[in-house]
């Protein structure tokens, strides 16, 4: 029982013995002592209905300075939050929610929440609200989601959405939370674009673009370098870059290297060798730097590369160029003294001739000093018309009468052996703007060669196609002979200058024969042809080499007969 109703009763059993006790025969003592405990049960009764009342009025202070507490951080909160109740009307919205929304609350409390959406939210949001309630399965409640608001103007904001969900008293209530994401979308697009915009840069850069990791594997690369090495990146994803791409002679050397540097690498137009698929090297000028995170650990390295093979190949033959001009010119300087010495020479051995004419064994020795005389000279013309600059004079040509001009020429070279030339070249239309001159050298610098393989009887072949050389039309010829065709291993030496696996000659028959045909804006290269022996493989434009006209000199390298 309560301690209220025990002063009650106390209070009234002191009154009623007060009543009894005041009647005779009782004593004024008495009475009066019933007087006092009734007058002090109406005191205590009375100081206690004052003290619940003190705390009642305490109570409903501290719950008013709790709500004012609540609404004092709901208001000061930087995100928007909304209450609604189980039919989707407003009950309480914050200051942000009216900032983001640019309403003002009375606008809003009482109205439901779909007021804040768009279609399709807005048409189907009281039905999202009663699934809820009928079936309890959660499609963003506790989950939380990006959607779009509307504001009172009708303009759309991105929203970064959680709610939860309170039950009192058997009434649902449900809170979201709303956070504007304009600036993180804007943020996050500007970032994309800038991704994009340095993925297209990867993607189209005509250079090599390599991530490597700390361990040296490979990260990725771009489009470029797999049409360069002929490897997708799904194929070597992983792989240790040095073991896969580079010579064996270097991979020791520049993996310690990167070991050494990795932590504090900068490269700028290191060159070194990558091989392809094919097993092609091609040299690759790299710019490097290390990758590391935002606490500075190391992530690993980008590399740029770029292509230098063809670069190094120019600056060779511009280099060569230049000492073959210095030797052109150092034998022109001679050429005046080394033709009257031979000519001196050529003299006496006449006179010598006929003072001998009766002496045999002199006699031979005569004429071996005439070869070898012979010989000094014709190596002299090879090396001058090597080393000289050649001027080209293009003319329409037909290649089937230069090649067969030279053919002849070479008459004595065949005398006395079973050697043939045979045309396999059809119909195929042999017309070619040309330095005739130039070409019929060619022709007869690769068939001395062949005639010399194919010893005392033997067969050349010639065979063409048309086909196109740097977009531009161009006929492709192959001369290709039965002999026993270059050593193995002496492959990617035959164009070199001075290089010959002939007993006797200069080896410079192939390296002027490969000038010609550049100079022509064409080339040579040793293939396999139908014959066992060597074939080599011209390319010639049917027209005039780009920035060279037809009928105009051009200085490139031709001789002249």
């Amino acid at each position: 029982m309560r301690p209220d109703a025990w002063l009650c009763i106390l209070l009234a059993l002191s009154i009623a013995a007060a009543v009894f006790l005041l009647e005779p025969p009782a004593s004024s003592v008495a009475a009066s002592v019933a007087v006092l405990v009734a007058a002090g049960a109406c005191a205590l009764l009375v100081r206690r209905r004052r003290g619940a009342e003190g705390r009642e009025a305490l109570y409903r202070r501290g719950e008013e300075r709790y709500r004012e507490l609540v609404r004092g951080i709901l208001d000061t909160a930087v995100d928007g939050i909304v209450t609604i109740d189980e039919n989707g009307t407003i009950e309480t919205v914050n200051r942000a929610t009216l900032k983001l929304f640019g309403y003002e609350a009375a606008e809003l409390v009482g109205r439901n929440v779909k007021i804040l959406m768009p279609p399709p939210h807005h048409d189907a949001h009281d039905g999202y609200l009663r699934r809820y309630l009928e079936t309890g399965e959660r499609k963003i409640i506790g989950i939380g989601r990006e959607v779009e608001g509307r504001r009172k103007d009708g303009s759309l904001v991105p929203i970064d959405l959680a709610v939860s969900e309170v039950v009192v008293g058997g009434r649902h209530v449900f809170a979201g939370f709303l956070r504007d994401i304009t600036a993180r979308r804007r943020t996050a697009e500007e970032l994309r674009r800038e991704r994009d915009f340095a993925e297209s840069l990867i993607e189209t850069a005509q250079a090599i673009v390599l991530v490597l990791d700390p361990e040296g594997r490979i990260v990725r690369f771009n489009p470029y370098m797999e049409r360069l090495s002929g490897y997708r990146l799904e194929e070597v994803q992983g792989k240790d870059w040095f073991q896969t791409f580079l010579p064996r002679r270097d991979a020791a050397r520049i993996r310690k290297l990167f070991g050494e540097a990795i932590g504090n690498l900068e490269v700028r137009g290191n060159v070194n060798p990558i091989v392809t698929k094919e097993g092609q090297e091609r040299e690759i000028a790299w710019w490097a730097k290390t990758l590391r995170d935002e606490e500075g650990r190391v992530m690993g390295l980008l590399s740029v590369g770029q292509d230098v093979t063809d670069l190094r190949e120019a600056q060779g033959k511009l280099l060569q160029a230049e000492r073959l001009a210095g030797i052109g010119q150092m034998i022109t300087g001679l050429a005046h003294e080394s033709r009257n010495a031979l000519q001196r020479m050529q003299a006496c051995l006449e006179m010598l001739q006929m003072e001998i004419a009766d002496r045999p064994q002199a006699l031979d020795y005569a004429k071996r000093i005439q070869a070898a005389q012979d010989y000094l000279g014709q190596l002299y013309e090879e090396v001058r018309s090597y080393a000289k600059p050649i001027h080209l004079e293009r003319r329409t040509c037909d290649l089937r009468r230069l090649w067969g001009a030279a053919w002849a020429d070479l008459a004595l070279r065949r005398e006395g052996r079973s050697i043939g030339l045979e045309d396999r070249t059809g119909g195929l239309d042999l017309t070619c703007d040309v330095d005739p001159f130039a070409l019929g050298q060619v022709f007869r610098n690769l068939f001395e060669n062949a005639i010399s393989a194919c010893g005392e009887e033997g067969t050349i072949v010639i065979l063409g196609r048309a086909a196109d050389h740097e977009g531009a039309p161009a006929l492709v010829l192959l001369v290709n002979d039965d002999g026993p065709g270059f050593p193995p291993g002496h492959e990617g030496r035959v164009f070199q200058p001075f290089f010959t696996t002939k007993t006797q000659g200069t080896g410079l028959g192939l390296a002027i024969v490969r000038r010609i045909l550049e100079a022509h804006g064409g080339r040579v290269a040793l293939v396999k042809g139908p014959l066992p022996g060597a074939a080599l493989e011209l390319t010639l434009l049917r027209g005039a080499a780009p920035g060279q006209h037809a009928e105009a000199p051009a200085e490139a390298g031709a001789p002249r007969a």
